[in-house]
């Protein structure tokens, strides 16, 4: 009995071994100046990690998702105006940047 399980499980590995899986890519255009965009939401990212990684006890497991946080961020920002956009802008390291091109950046994102 065991041989003849082995046996089926053995062809079994092969098969799943020998089929071609395909991948699909789909291309993108990026507008220009997105990659000033992706550097501004790498760098809040990491800094936001480091800032809750030193309020936070040594050895404890943390998990956030900074994509999510700034592109939430960003919602909030199209609804703000005045003082608060622009320090919402600085907090996110957007300073230099149009609200369209943040926009259309994140709206190529499928999460």
């Amino acid at each position: 009995m065991k041989k003849l399980v082995l046996i089926l499980a053995f062809f079994v590995f092969v098969a799943g071994c020998n089929k071609q899986n395909e991948i699909n890519v789909k291309s993108i255009n990026l507008p220009e100046g997105s990659s000033a965009v992706v550097i501004a939401n790498n760098s809040s990212g990491i800094l936001t990690f480091k800032k809750i990684t030193k309020s936070e006890e040594v050895g404890k497991n943390i998990m956030f998702s900074p994509l999510s946080m700034n592109i939430a961020l960003v919602m909030t920002l199209n609804g703000a105006q005045g003082e608060t956009a622009d320090q919402m802008r600085s907090a996110l390291q957007l300073d230099n940047l149009s609200t369209d091109l943040i926009n259309e950046c994140l709206s190529l994102i499928h999460i």
